[in-house]
């Protein structure tokens, strides 16, 4: 019996690849603490990148964040950036807030931003709890807010929760200052 040695290497593969689990799922719309919420890269999405794919802001306005000047960008209650105002550099995202479980996007399409463990907005508090167990809350002012993860440059990864859902998926700096 003769055996082609295209097909056994194909099978080789196959073999493995299916030994090995599937794959990781896209990262086009993950929200990874200290590194991105979706498409946006923090330290590398400028304002131009942003109105390209999600359009014009609603709204944009200067504001004060911690011991900064920032601009603070919203489209309608789907998302929220901050952006720092630094003399002499680019503005580029520092922080990002996802109010909606689907975002559009003309870049990606439809993103249905989620952490790396697949929490979204919308999903329950028990739910939070299973995926990242042992976690504590802070609650202030009606909401709790979950830290889930920390990432490069002292990023953070956090969710608000009211009323037993997740309200939003965060992702930037602890602090600025």
């Amino acid at each position: 019996m003769r055996i082609d040695l295209r097909k056994g290497v194909i099978l080789v593969v196959v073999g493995l690849c299916a030994a090995i689990g599937p794959a990781p799922a896209h990262t086009s719309d993950a929200v990874i603490a200290g590194d991105q919420a979706g498409p946006i890269e923090l330290g590398e999405t400028r304002i131009s990148d942003l109105k390209e794919w999600f359009g014009e802001p609603t709204a944009s306005k200067v504001v004060s964040v911690q011991c900064i000047k920032a601009t603070r960008m919203r489209w309608g209650r789907r998302l929220v950036v901050i952006v720092p105002r630094y003399k002499g550099r680019n503005q580029r995202v520092g922080q990002a807030t996802v109010w909606k479980r689907t975002i559009e996007s003309s870049r990606d399409g439809d993103l249905t931003m989620h952490t790396t463990k697949g929490l979204r907005v919308g999903d329950s508090e028990e739910k939070l709890n299973d995926l990242y167990p042992n976690r504590k809350g802070e609650t202030h002012r009606g909401h709790t807010h979950y830290f889930l993860g920390y990432g490069e440059n002292d990023g953070v990864l956090w969710v608000r929760v009211e009323d037993g859902s997740v309200v939003n998926l965060q992702v930037g700096p602890y602090e600025f200052c």
